[in-house]
């Protein structure tokens, strides 16, 4: 997903720059990662629910996040593994981390475009 420019505003990334969000494969299991309840029963049955969206093919359910920086021919990349969103809108309104992963990857970016990275 490519963002908009209101989303990109708020993360501090530059108007002459694209932000893309989309999700990888994640290798680690939900089992002991997706959530940390008091409740095992409820523990299970979040974790059969996101291997019931894997299984119906929704890389959303349980991912690594990508975002990625780039004017079209450079790039710059952050990660954040073991999510679960609906889809990447949701992960952009409310994980709270895409400020901080537009950041690193605004980074990234601009070690590679200075030709360091």
């Amino acid at each position: 997903m490519m963002l908009t420019r209101a989303v990109c505003d708020s993360c501090g990334v530059p108007a002459d720059l694209t932000v893309f969000v989309d999700a990888l494969p994640e290798i680690d299991a939900p089992e002991g990662n997706a959530s940390a309840w008091d409740d095992e029963d409820a523990n299970r049955a979040y974790w059969a629910e996101i291997r019931e969206r894997m299984a119906s093919g929704d890389e959303w359910a349980w991912c690594i996040v990508r975002v990625t920086v780039t004017d079209g021919e450079t790039e710059g990349t952050a990660y954040l593994g073991g999510c679960c969103y609906a889809n990447a809108r949701d992960f952009v309104a409310n994980s709270g981390c895409m400020e901080y992963l537009a950041t690193e990857a605004l980074e990234r970016y601009r070690y590679a475009a200075a030709g360091i990275a």
